[in-house]
């Protein structure tokens, strides 16, 4: 299963864990000195992340408006070619969440249909006034899960980094952040993210290979 951490659909990495009988794709390579175990502290960070309130945002024209409801699952910064192209910029940092956690306030969006990493459909919902892309749904998770591009939000710095991903594939004059994760693929969520968080992407999981979504 891949973790679509952005064009690339990130849900997926090489090798296999089990869960029941839903496989999730692991593996990916990661930078020396990574440390990717993350303790009940990390958690209760993150739950204080949001605690101010919820995240809002928007489009670049006004007319579209969000609010999130929830703290995200996980973060990344995808620097694969798919993201470069789509965005027409060197990278792309989505927030994946429960979908329902994520309301459109105002204004109307479009959808537009991609390729992920994977080959299956990358949904991506954009502005219909001005075009900016809001939140994509990927192939994995289908509607159960979005991913909001953290662009878009008001407060762009509430929300915190997990990873940057498809480093190999990286623009040569992009520079790597020394605090966070960095890998040149894909990397195994359930030794980066604190339990409670890995838990809501397993039910995700589960629900969409349950038909969900």
């Amino acid at each position: 299963m891949q973790l679509d951490g952005g064009g690339a659909d990130v849900l997926g990495f090489g090798g296999r864990r089990e869960i029941g009988r839903h496989p999730l794709h692991i593996g990916g390579g990661v930078r020396k000195g990574d440390r990717l175990a993350r303790g009940r502290g990390d958690a209760m960070q993150d739950a204080a992340e949001i605690a101010g309130g919820d995240l809002s945002g928007g489009c670049a024209c006004g007319a579209a408006r969000y609010r999130v409801s929830r703290a995200p699952i996980f973060v990344n910064n995808c620097h694969c070619r798919r993201c470069q192209v789509q965005t027409g910029s060197t990278s792309v940092v989505n927030m994946f969440l429960e979908a329902e956690c994520v309301d459109l306030l105002s204004g109307r969006l479009s959808e537009h249909v991609v390729k992920a990493g994977s080959g299956g459909d990358h949904i991506i919902c954009r502005c219909t006034a001005c075009g900016t892309a809001l939140w994509s749904y990927y192939p994995r998770l289908g509607r159960l899960g979005a991913g909001v591009r953290v662009g878009t939000l008001d407060d762009p710095a509430r929300v915190k980094l997990d990873a940057v991903i498809f480093t190999a594939s990286k623009m040569p004059w992009t520079a790597l952040p020394e605090d966070i994760p960095c890998f040149e693929a894909t990397y195994n969520p359930a030794e980066l993210l604190p339990p409670d968080r890995f838990s809501r992407l397993e039910a995700l999981i589960v629900q969409r290979a349950a038909g969900g979504g």
